[in-house]
């Protein structure tokens, strides 16, 4: 196994102690890029995805065990358009074991695993192994796994099988014990106890590949407070973050609110900014310090019907987030498929939509460029004074190539914006580039020479964008100064 996984993904961060203090205290060094930086990938075939509503429905129904298959094209894909790091790989234990016959492994389901770790590894995107659903345990209230020891026990013998056949995969990130845990009645010590076993079963397999757990209620960050830490040193704790959910799942048909939301903006009587996403993290990070472990977020994202570009600078600011706390991150989802013609428009969360009836691919093109951005950064991450302006905020990365890259964005939908920005350590005579991402583009827009004069860059930057500046900086660099 790499040790730069242990060194760079797994870096201990003292995350600050209260949300609101964090924005003073993220101005200063934050180190490196976390590591794990892509997408979630899984059940592709949406059709076949069986929404359980009711526990009794749950106990007699499995999930499907021949989904829509992932196949190296999509992992080429993953790392060369999307420029992933990692995969979550979600799975389900069906795939691997039924309920027919408890024990009896299926071969044919550890030779998928088996493949997406070797596409992996031949193009060089690391696999978080995500068991997404558990013996027992089928998404939507089933109570089996937290209430019947027998399940429990296949739980943790899975595990350990699949940790035996795959403990010399280089490929392999981490694994994840399972997805979005829902004990009954928020039962925190049924998931502590099981957490605790499974870990146990894997450390006397494999003593060091990372462990990911979740906090329950879906993996909520706000139910981090009876998590209990394992003891063990390669251990992530994973949230999700979908808040605030009358945003991120606007216009979808089963919501009853239909009101159209922006961002940042009143969402419920909560104005919501990247201020807000911190304090949703606050818990989590609460957690991270007292503990002193490192987090991971394994699913967000928002759905395409949200007003354009409103979706790019919420994400710019919860993705820059990840990095200044150095929080590992994938964001849902890859792909889905659909024979629905209303899908090839609205992307939902995925970046791509496959369409069966014409065999075509859509690319969500904005989407792809900034997860590309983010995912492909390596290097430090930039630190920068933010201007006063709330509306306005800069990210980025100095990259080990001696450039720097500079994310500036106008979250403003009524005001373009006028900056001049000072940046030390300029190659004098040198410019950078410029591009510009707006509800008018396909991801970045045509690259456009950028001037300095005296370490100044005079940006114009326009309503609800994102600005992208690439530039060489050959001396100590600092952000440090706005103007006009």
């Amino acid at each position: 196994m790499d040790s730069r996984w242990l060194e760079s993904g797994l870096r201990l961060h003292e995350a600050p102690q209260a949300p609101v203090r964090a924005l003073v205290d993220l101005r200063r060094v934050v180190g490196p890029v976390p590591n794990l930086r892509g997408l979630h990938v899984g059940d592709m075939e949406i059709d076949l995805v069986k929404k359980l509503d009711t526990v009794e429905a749950s106990v007699r129904t499995e999930a499907p065990t021949h989904p829509a298959r992932f196949v190296e094209t999509d992992m080429a894909r993953l790392k060369e358009e999307c420029g992933a790091t990692c995969a979550r790989f979600g799975f389900e234990a069906s795939i691997l074991e039924t309920d027919d016959a408890p024990g009896v492994w299926r071969e044919e389901g550890f030779s998928y695993l088996s493949d997406a770790i070797t596409w992996g590894e031949r193009h060089g995107v690391h696999i978080v192994l995500d068991m997404h659903n558990a013996p027992g345990r089928a998404f939507g209230g089933d109570p089996r796994l937290w209430r019947d020891v027998r399940y429990q026990d296949r739980f943790v013998n899975l595990w350990a099988e699949i940790v035996r056949r795959f403990r010399d995969r280089g490929g392999i990130a981490a694994y994840e014990l399972l997805n979005e845990p829902e004990p009954p009645d928020d039962d925190y010590a049924v998931w502590n106890a099981l957490a605790r076993r499974a870990t146990e079963a894997i450390r006397a397999i494999d003593p060091q590949r990372p462990i990911i757990i979740d906090s329950i209620g879906y993996a909520n960050p706000s139910k981090f407070d009876g998590l209990q830490p394992t003891g063990d040193l390669y251990t992530l704790y994973s949230f999700h973050n979908y808040e605030p959910s009358a945003y991120h799942c606007q216009k979808r048909s089963w919501i009853q609110d239909q009101n159209t939301y922006y961002y940042p903006g009143d969402v419920g009587g909560r104005y919501w900014n990247r201020r807000e996403l911190l304090a949703t993290f606050g818990p989590a990070l609460e957690f991270a310090r007292r503990h002193r472990v490192p987090l991971f977020c394994g699913e967000f994202g928002c759905v395409s019907d949200c007003p354009p570009m409103t979706d790019m600078v919420y994400l710019m600011d919860e993705i820059s987030l990840f990095h200044e706390l150095g929080i590992s991150w994938t964001m849902y989802n890859y792909m889905q498929i659909h024979r629905d013609p209303f899908w090839k428009e609205h992307f939902d969360c995925n970046c791509y939509i496959l369409y069966p009836p014409e065999d075509k691919l859509y690319r969500f093109d904005r989407k792809v460029a900034l997860v590309r951005f983010f995912a492909q950064a390596e290097g430090d991450v930039l630190d920068p004074l933010q201007p006063e302006d709330p509306n306005v905020h800069i990210c980025g990365v100095r990259r080990r190539d001696g450039w720097t890259s500079i994310l500036v964005s106008n979250k403003s939908r009524e005001q373009e914006k006028h900056l001049a920005l000072g940046v030390s350590g300029l190659c004098r005579g040198i410019g950078g580039q410029r591009m510009v991402m707006d509800a008018t583009t396909d991801g970045w827009g045509v690259p456009a020479p950028v001037a300095h004069a005296d370490g100044w860059l005079d940006l114009h930057l326009p309503r609800l964008s994102i600005t992208r500046l690439e530039f060489p900086v050959t001396a100590p660099w600092a952000l440090w100064g706005f103007r006009g």
